[in-house]
């Protein structure tokens, strides 16, 4: 690198395998960001519910106005969020095959796939939900408020279970973990489950992409460092 003169250098970083692997890991944690952003949404706005003053505004009678337009709000981040599961789940096998195919990051990818997703009832019906929502219905959504003085204030948003049974195009893993629960499916509770799923499971497989990718980013940075002391005012 001694010898190169800036426009050099910018070719052999935008050449190198540490920049390659850089914008490869860009397309996968844009995928993850929309998907984390979904889940960010729509746990924001169940947390609004969790007040006590917009849980009455929402449930007063005479109200019906704010009820629609909160239910709308509501549905719209849930749809985006489910959708979003699946979209992540296909670009993440697409980003595999293009890639890395018969290489050790295929082999440990097939490995979390197995450890996290087989036989998973969740999994099997948040993927199924999607179906549900995409081919069937939006899920109805229900609302339960519980005011006390001897306890603390309750608002619950549910799927209901009965409804959710109407449909019969589930797949039996998804049946089995619909029938879990004695009556209706808690959304916060579910859609959390399945986002910490996710987290690890792409916290290992970035992981494995780091590693195996290592020499390149280190080569990638001695390029970037010599930019930068080379020609420190510059952009690149």
């Amino acid at each position: 690198m001694q010898n190169m003169n800036f426009t050099d250098l910018i070719t052999h970083l935008e050449n190198s395998k540490g920049a390659t692997a850089e914008n490869r890991l860009k397309e996968l944690l844009l995928m993850h960001y929309i998907f984390s952003s979904n889940f960010n949404s729509l746990m924001q706005y169940i947390e609004h519910t969790k007040d006590e003053k917009n849980a009455i505004e929402i449930i007063r009678t005479g109200n019906q106005q704010y009820f629609e337009a909160f239910t709308n709000e509501l549905t719209r981040h849930f749809f985006n969020f489910i959708v979003s599961t699946k979209a992540y789940i296909d670009q993440t096998r697409r980003w595999i095959k293009n890639y890395y195919l018969e290489t050790e990051i295929e082999t440990r990818y097939n490995e979390l796939k197995k450890q996290y997703f087989e036989n998973n009832r969740l999994c099997k019906f948040i993927q199924d939900l999607r179906n549900y929502q995409e081919h069937y219905m939006i899920p109805f959504t229900a609302y339960n408020a519980t005011f006390s003085t001897r306890q603390p204030f309750e608002f619950k948003i549910t799927i209901p279970k009965e409804k959710l049974l109407q449909y019969k195009e589930w797949k039996n893993q998804s049946l089995q973990y619909i029938n879990s629960f004695e009556k209706d499916l808690l959304v916060e509770t579910f859609c959390n489950d399945y986002f910490q799923l996710i987290e690890e499971f792409y916290s290992q497989l970035l992981e494995t992409v780091k590693q195996f990718h290592t020499e390149d980013f280190k080569e990638l940075e001695l390029i970037k460092d010599e930019l930068k002391k080379r020609y420190p005012m510059k952009l690149y």
